[in-house]
């Protein structure tokens, strides 16, 4: 049951964001510095999608990433600020990258790599 009000989270989170922020993820050219140009509070919900995203993905192929994943970012079902800050400092030392590289890259260092075809 659990597991299903993540998912049920998850999907209500993804489509608030769809109507909410402006569409540049799926255009050419977005970029960290994009999402450090909005406000806190919309960039908290994109990191929050792109982090359960990842859970999520890691979930089909690693129980013990997908864990790390959720847990680095949460405690407690709430977010961790340090992480939040974690992220803006990066996109901020990576500006011309694409956000979502950014978090990976993060998850990556703290819970191992997401390739899983070489596995």
């Amino acid at each position: 049951m659990v597991a299903l009000c993540r998912w049920l989270f998850a999907v209500a989170t993804v489509l608030t964001v769809a109507v909410a922020l402006p569409h540049e993820g799926a255009a050419a050219g977005f970029k960290s510095q994009d999402v450090l140009a909005w406000s806190e509070t919309n960039q908290s919900w994109y990191f929050e999608v792109s982090v359960t995203m990842a859970a999520s993905i890691a979930a089909q192929n690693t129980k013990g990433q997908s864990k790390c994943v959720y847990n680095w970012y949460f405690q407690n079902g709430k977010r961790i600020a340090t992480r939040e800050n974690a992220v803006r400092d990066a996109m901020a030392r990576y500006p011309d990258y694409h956000p979502q590289a950014v978090i990976l890259s993060l998850l990556q260092k703290a819970c191992g790599s997401f390739k899983y075809a070489n596995r």
